[in-house]
Order: structure tokens, then C-alpha cells, then sequence
């Protein structure tokens, strides 16, 4: 486990998620980056996440009107804040002390 102080702020640099990963492989132990990068046997469920995330398009749409915009989902009749949501994941301690 690194023994570094957590981040209070990302560098600057870091703006897209192949960014992300770089820090992160720079703040991780190899043991745990090992954990997290790979995946199980051959890892081809790992591949095909990696296929499905480069085949998402975000459609620019410039100049439009943004009042009222917001980041609320509905969710099995639940109104969630940000469409953001993490399973339960196992380790997290490897990545921060907090865990």
C-alpha cells in the first residue's frame, strides 16, 4: 500500500481518463495496480468494457439553452443527485487508507 498523503486536488494535467490512469498507476503500489488494472483469466470481459467505453459518443449539442439543467436520475423510483453510482468493490483500502 502507498504511503503517500491523500490528494487534496488533482494535478492540472490530469483532465481525461487515460490522464486519470496515469496518476493513479504514478500513487499505487504495483501489487495494488496489478489489482486493479486486470482482470480475471484471460481477461476478456476486461477487453470488451474497454471496446464498450471507446464506442460511446457524446453528442456536443453548442449554444443551447442550460437553465435548469441538472444531474438528477430517476433509479427504481428514486430520485439519486448525480447519475453516479459504485457497487460494493472490494480492496478500496489498497487505493486510500479510508478504504
Amino acid at each position: 500500500m502507498s504511503s503517500m498523503p491523500a490528494l487534496a486536488r488533482l494535478p492540472e494535467h490530469v483532465v481525461s481518463l487515460s490522464d486519470h490512469e496515469a496518476h493513479a498507476r504514478t500513487r499505487l503500489d504495483d501489487n495494488a495496480w496489478a489489482y486493479f488494472c486486470g482482470g480475471a483469466a484471460d481477461e476478456i470481459t476486461l477487453r470488451a468494457n474497454q471496446q464498450a467505453w471507446h464506442a460511446l459518443q457524446l453528442l456536443p449539442r453548442v449554444l443551447q439553452p442550460l437553465a435548469g439543467g441538472h444531474t438528477r436520475v430517476q433509479l427504481l423510483g428514486r430520485t439519486l443527485a448525480h447519475p453516479i453510482l459504485l457497487a460494493p468493490v472490494a480492496y478500496q483500502v489498497m487505493a486510500h487508507p479510508d478504504g
